[in-house]
């Protein structure tokens, strides 16, 4: 399908004009020690052979090859040095720290949340053991030494795709979208209309069950019900934007690959006064008919086609032109990081808060839900 010495999926949101950076803050009790640090992450890479590499320009196109240079780990500054550049020894990940907290940097090239997750909580429990002199649970924890487990790399094959029409489909149309000012802030390195609202976990699990819901649901709903109040007199739909991993349906349940669609929840305007539980019954019928395998089976071989047709530039400047007319192909949304009790119990004495952040968040817009 392409001609091309080695398909290299992480290398192509590189040309993208929506190119950015996922960054993870750790929150620890103690002020961080930055020789140990700078210890535990060097070791942690070791075990990220994908994470650790470098980008290549050759017959212009990007290539990803193995970078030995130590990552950088460096106090935080008002900027952060941009990923891929000399300064961070032209890795696409590095570590700054300020006081208690670490800053995990990752272009979203390499990978997603999922990726991101299993490579924080490796660089925490290195920095850990160090920094205390104790060997916790490893529980959950991808260890320094061990090899790649089974299917880590996988990513689908186009020709074992079958050639499937997509079902219940959601079309986009026109309208004011804030993701994209979003990206281009996350783009910028500053982003000051980003709001994280926290929520605690018990009350929203209490009344998940009480709806008969999921968190992703009620959320939907309750952002709804929030914009309604927001915008009284607009008769246009409103319409969320759920995450839905499409790794299990493409049987790579286990790869670091970002693989990752949006499933479009629509609320019209005359579901304005409709109750809570009603909400959550259109908003779940909505959810399960765009989350089908054929959906995930139909994005994935578009995804890889488009990656042919940048393939067939010649150079480096037609390939990016191509992508800038055609960003509408891919999408790459920031994740949550996964803090189950039971996949980081290493974490618990040590670590007060791990939520992701931009690039250049300074904590202020934090708002806690009531």
């Amino acid at each position: 399908m392409r001609d091309k010495r080695e398909y290299q999926p992480d290398s192509y949101l590189l040309y993208e004009n929506r190119f950015y950076q996922i960054r993870i803050r750790v929150e620890l009790k103690e002020e961080i020690d930055s020789d140990i640090l700078a210890s535990a992450v060097n070791r942690a890479i070791k075990r990220y052979p994908y994470f650790s590499v470098k980008v290549k320009l050759e017959n212009g196109e990007y290539i990803l090859e193995k970078n030995e240079r130590p990552v950088c780990v460096s106090k935080t500054t008002d900027g952060v040095p941009a990923l891929g550049s000399d300064r961070v020894n032209n890795h696409l990940v590095s570590v700054d720290y300020l006081d208690r907290y670490i800053y995990f940097n990752m272009s979203h090239a390499l990978a997603g949340a999922c990726g991101i997750n299993e490579w924080v909580k490796t660089n925490i429990y290195e920095y850990v053991s160090e920094k205390y002199n104790i060997f916790p649970d490893t529980t959950g924890i991808i260890m320094v030494g061990t090899p790649l487990t089974d299917g880590e790399t996988a990513y689908p094959d186009y020709e074992k795709l079958p050639d499937l029409k997509p079902y219940g489909a959601y079309k986009k149309g026109s309208g004011y979208t804030p993701e994209d000012d979003y990206i281009e802030a996350l783009r910028n390195g500053i982003c000051d209309i980003c709001y994280c609202i926290e929520i605690d976990q018990k009350d929203l699990m209490t009344y998940v069950k009480t709806k008969d819901a999921t968190p992703a649901v009620i959320l939907s709903v309750l952002m709804y019900k929030a914009l309604t109040n927001v915008f009284p007199d607009k008769d246009e739909p409103i319409v969320c934007g759920i995450v839905q991993n499409m790794r299990d349906q493409l049987g790579c349940k286990n790869s670091y690959h970002d693989m990752t669609r949006i499933v479009n929840i629509r609320y019209t305007p005359n579901m304005a006064d409709f109750p809570i539980d009603r909400l959550g019954t259109i908003t779940r019928g909505m959810l399960m008919l765009q989350s089908q395998p054929e959906n995930s089976i139909y994005d994935m071989r578009k995804l890889i086609e488009w990656h042919s047709e940048i393939d067939k530039q010649k150079t480096l400047r037609s390939k990016r032109i191509l992508c800038a007319q055609n960003d509408k192909h891919t999408d790459y949304f920031l994740g949550d990081i996964d803090t189950d009790s039971n996949n980081a119990k290493v974490y618990i004495p040590y670590i007060k808060s791990i939520y992701p952040c931009a690039a250049n968040d300074k904590h202020n817009n934090r708002v806690k839900a009531s």
